[in-house]
């Protein structure tokens, strides 16, 4: 069975001319974005992660050169993953701000989310929820909105989880 899936996906990727290799590959597609520094903001947006994820799975499931070409043709309309196609076959591919908002007006993909990989690894440093909405008050003064957005969403859920713990730690 193993040898079989991987003579379909060998088919698919060659009927597809490679498009379709990075989405197909085993692992989580979405960790293979975060790898490569041209994609790893959007892994940050749970959107795009949804969707990447979404590909992945149908293009791992197309066998028909109908379907590869329906996938191909539904990954071609956002940027972002014909970015990841291309970067995965090793063609250097970018986008820019204008693709994301011309897309995002065309109604190809939903608006990107503001935080980016980096404001998310640095609200993830954060401890506590009070430090975390400090910081991100901060970031607000400093007009640094997506890392302040990313700190208050940090102080969310560990105010969360601090709650949790006091209502366990009272029982």
């Amino acid at each position: 069975i193993r040898n079989q899936k991987k003579t379909n996906i060998c088919k698919m990727s060659e009927t597809a001319g490679g498009m379709l290799d990075f989405f197909v590959e085993e692992g989580d597609v979405a960790v293979r974005c975060a790898q490569i520094a041209e994609l790893r903001d959007y892994v940050a947006d749970p959107k795009f992660v949804k969707k990447v994820r979404e590909i992945s799975a149908e293009a791992k499931k197309a066998k028909s050169p109908q379907e590869i070409g329906d996938v191909t043709r539904k990954l071609m309309k956002d940027p972002r993953l014909t970015q990841c196609a291309m970067l995965g076959a090793g063609v250097k591919l970018s986008v820019d701000k204008e693709d994301l908002k011309k897309a995002a007006r065309d109604g190809d993909i939903e608006k990107p989310s503001p935080m980016k990989a980096d404001d998310l690894v640095a609200a993830s440093k954060i401890t506590t929820a009070i430090e975390a909405k400090q910081k991100g008050n901060e970031a607000f003064e400093k007009k640094n909105y997506a890392r302040a957005l990313a700190y208050w969403v940090r102080a969310l859920k560990l105010n969360r989880i601090q709650k949790n713990d006091d209502e366990i730690a009272s029982i």
